[in-house]
């Protein structure tokens, strides 16, 4: 991967679907996981996790699109797991004040 190129990889798990993120989330590639995450909504996913392990940066727009699948699958009581974030990743989603909004997996 080089400069700011992101990605979304979508896998199947015993616990559901994982969409798995590496780059940076930010307003160009929040797109991107909003669009991801409507096709996993669509395909009637019961819930998503997003492996943020190879993530290091997400700025406003990033976790607006964090946020908006939360809404979204928690309408229907459906989960929303945080797996691996890093930790300037848990600290912007403490300061937010959004922390408890998500499971977090911290993937041992």
């Amino acid at each position: 991967m080089t400069g700011n190129e992101f990605t979304v990889a979508q896998e199947r798990s015993e616990d559901g679907i994982v969409l798995v993120l590496q780059g940076e989330l930010d307003m160009t590639t929040a797109p991107v996981v909003e669009a991801a995450v409507q096709e996993v909504a669509d395909e009637g996913a019961t819930g998503v996790t997003f492996d943020l392990e190879s993530v290091g940066f997400i700025d406003s727009s990033g976790l607006r699109s964090l946020l908006q699948a939360r809404e979204r699958f928690g309408e229907r009581n459906d989960s929303i797991t945080l797996r691996s974030p890093q930790r300037a990743t848990r600290r912007l989603l403490e300061v937010a004040g959004v922390l408890d909004h998500f499971t977090i997996d911290t993937k041992d």
